[in-house]
């Protein structure tokens, strides 16, 4: 019976687990047209948001870890190498075995979900870097290597470029 009890706990720490990814989830699908928009302030905002949901996610895996070696004590499973599926397979077709293989598959779902948001969010963040630099490097270009030559043949001072119209 404390076996079971010790499943239900990790059942219930895995699905809390699986809501904060699914809320992260949808903040970083926020993210990507808040990115897009380019609204840098509201990106602090929700990576802040994000960060505290990290920290959330930290402490159930400190709790979901000292639970498992208890289980792999309990099931005879070396500590180091249990996992979710080394659990599963050690227990009979029960509720609970259906109930962490469910959230078990949710969470990958989800995992697998945000990666592919985070990778175009990522890629997104690096084209904006890559527009910026390339702008600043037109901005700043000088004429040396555009040199205008003179009907005597001789070189003429280069035009100065003006990017910016200064009005007092």
């Amino acid at each position: 019976m404390e076996l079971q009890k010790k499943l239900e706990n990790l059942y219930l720490i895995l699905n809390e687990e699986f809501k904060l990814y699914k809320y992260i989830c949808n903040i970083s699908d926020q993210k990507t047209q808040i990115i897009v928009k380019g609204k840098i302030k509201e990106l602090e905002d929700i990576m802040k948001l994000e960060k505290d949901f990290v920290v959330k996610i930290e402490k159930l895996e400190e709790l979901r870890e000292r639970l498992v070696q208890i289980i792999a004590k309990k099931i005879e499973i070396n500590a180091d190498k249990i996992n979710i599926t080394t659990i599963l397979k050690s227990l009979k077709d029960t509720e609970i075995k259906l109930k962490l293989k469910n959230i078990q598959n949710k969470t990958i779902e989800v995992i697998q979900k945000l990666k592919n948001i985070n990778e175009i969010n990522s890629k997104l963040i690096k084209n904006s870097i890559d527009y910026v630099d390339f702008s600043i490097n037109i901005l700043s270009n000088d004429d040396e290597g555009n040199n205008n030559y003179g009907n005597t043949g001789s070189i003429n001072k280069p035009k100065k470029r003006v990017y910016f119209d200064r009005r007092y």
